[in-house]
């Protein structure tokens, strides 16, 4: 509505007045909030909680793999110890192997 007021400017009419309905959307509209700000503490709860496992699990894999290379450069230690066992053994039964050919020829 329009009103006319001494200077003779025209301009809507405000109404002051509240209604049921004001009241039910404004209710609605910070329920609405609420709601929007409950679900994204919720989802930022849970990407924590989600960080935070796989944190966890990184550290277990990564101790895992420590593991892991400490057995591998035991195992490569022992394999190179039972290849010099078997380089000597070699060697001395060449060796038993010459005397026996040089006494073959005596």
């Amino acid at each position: 509505m329009e009103r006319e007021d001494f200077t003779g400017d025209k301009r809507k009419r405000f109404y002051p007045t509240i209604s049921l309905g004001s009241i039910i959307a404004t209710l609605i509209f910070i329920a609405s909030g609420i709601g929007i700000y409950t679900q994204v503490i919720a989802d930022i709860n849970k990407a924590k909680s989600e960080i935070e496992n796989i944190k966890a699990d990184n550290v277990r894999k990564d101790q895992f793999d420590r593991d892991v290379r400490l057995e591998t450069k035991e195992e490569i230690k022992e394999i190179k110890r039972d290849i010099k066992d078997m380089k000597t053994n070699i060697q001395q039964i060449l060796i038993e192997l010459q005397k026996r050919e040089t006494s073959k020829r005596s």
